[in-house]
């Protein structure tokens, strides 16, 4: 999380600040293997992340599970 709200803080400062403060601006360039490495990063810990709640629910019996006690 920390990278992307850098990010943005880079963007506002580049586009916004610096044109304000300056009246000249840069360009932004973000390189396409970082943004390829950051999602396959993200997805993998998406699922790693998945793996142990998906494991306790596929040993859950959803009829004993919501069944009510009386």
């Amino acid at each position: 999380m920390e990278g992307a709200s850098g990010t943005l803080v880079g963007v506002v400062l580049v586009r916004v600040v610096n044109l304000q403060s300056f009246g000249w601006t840069l360009r932004f360039l973000v390189p396409t293997a970082t943004l390829a490495v950051t999602a396959v990063a993200l997805v993998l810990a998406c699922l790693a992340a998945g793996l142990a709640p998906a494991a306790l629910a596929a040993r859950l019996m959803p009829q004993e599970e919501l069944r009510e006690e009386g």
